[in-house]
């Protein structure tokens, strides 16, 4: 069976469904200090947990040429890091302020899914997929702040 643009695809009807769960906690920190002669640190502290499992239903159908297609696939996903940032401030001269500072970070995550045929799980219907990354960074910086009087 051919359509007006060609032949019939392999699945001309498909439906989808999804089951996700997703998990996630993140939590931050913040500390401020001052000392004497007006010096300043602000810091904050960060941390991140997610996970997510989930099962993507696809059955396909249409083309009579073609075996109905009934596809579960199982994905897991985690997501966990760390992450700082903050500066240390100095007013001690009128009109300037003195800064440096910090945004650093480390993210770790991994991942898989597995397309199976939902009737018959043994059937693998692509490559098993798995992969993990590490993000990481750096900035730090440094700044003279000043003020412009208007006389």
């Amino acid at each position: 069976m051919d359509t007006l643009l060609g032949p019939l695809p392999n699945y001309p009807a498909i439906d989808l469904a999804r089951k996700p769960i997703f998990r996630i906690a993140r939590e931050e920190l913040n500390w401020v200090h001052k000392f004497g002669g007006g010096v300043k640190l602000d810091a904050k502290f960060g941390g991140l947990y997610s996970h997510i499992n989930e099962e993507r239903y696809r059955t396909g159908r249409g083309n009579p040429a073609v075996a109905p297609l009934h596809q579960v696939t199982p994905a897991i996903g985690n997501d966990h890091g760390l992450n700082t940032m903050g500066k240390l401030s100095s007013s001690t001269w009128e009109g300037h302020t003195l800064a440096a500072g910090w945004d650093a970070g480390r993210t770790r995550r991994s991942a898989s899914r597995q397309d199976r045929d939902y009737l018959t799980p043994e059937v693998l219907l692509g490559p098993d997929e798995h992969y993990s990354a590490t993000l990481s960074h750096l900035a730090l910086y440094a700044q003279d702040d000043w003020t412009i009087d208007k006389q």
